[in-house]
């Protein structure tokens, strides 16, 4: 999983990999943000984009210099990852 963000534009780029035969039964379905360990965004999906994975974009305004960034995605089936990104 990779983190990125772009502080001009104040745009968060979650890409993770999650490989599956079958992107529509098998996926990751929620993923988590959290600014400096408050949670500020939840977003449930119903499918990913491929079966190699697939990315989230977030705007995050409130991020600067600093604060440290936390994403989390879950699978339907089974299994968490995380990244963190300090600013």
């Amino acid at each position: 999983m990779n983190l990125a963000f772009e502080q001009e534009t104040s745009i968060l780029t979650v890409n993770f990999v999650h490989k599956v035969n079958d992107a529509g039964s098998h996926f990751i379905f929620d993923i988590t943000v959290n600014l400096n360990q408050e949670q500020i965004i939840e977003q449930k999906t119903a499918k990913q984009d491929s079966t190699g994975g697939g990315s989230f974009v977030f705007k995050i305004v409130d991020a600067k210099p600093g604060d440290v960034i936390k994403a989390t995605v879950k699978c339907n089936k089974f299994g968490t990852k995380s990244a963190e990104l300090k600013i």
